[in-house]
């Protein structure tokens, strides 16, 4: 995955493992800079400390983490299940409803 800093000054993305140690890792990011990150590193290690840096705008990622082949079928089916579903509950809502019987 590539991460890019929008900023000028330099950014660092702590690592959640090293988190509350007096023993800090840190992933920084030079100002205006693009760096390539290690997809498993990434997702392990730095993705949710730097959440809040991507959602202001200052970390953007360029190109994301891939996805091995079970993460893909697995979204497939789950996208076919969504479709099928919707295609039942309109076909539902198409069909007559019944009409009241004097009693």
């Amino acid at each position: 995955m590539k991460i890019k800093n929008n900023t000028l000054a330099n950014l660092s993305v702590g690592a959640v493992s090293t988190r509350g140690s007096s023993d800090k890792k840190y992933l920084t990011v030079p100002g205006e800079a693009t760096l390539e990150v290690d997809d498993k590193l990434w997702e392990e290690e730095f993705k949710s400390s730097a959440a809040a840096m991507i959602k202001a705008g200052n970390l953007v990622v360029t190109q994301d983490v891939e996805k091995n082949e079970e993460e893909i079928e697995a979204e497939k089916v789950a996208a076919l299940e969504a479709a099928k579903q919707l295609i039942a509950e309109d076909e539902a809502s198409k069909k007559p409803k019944p009409k009241p019987t004097a009693g």
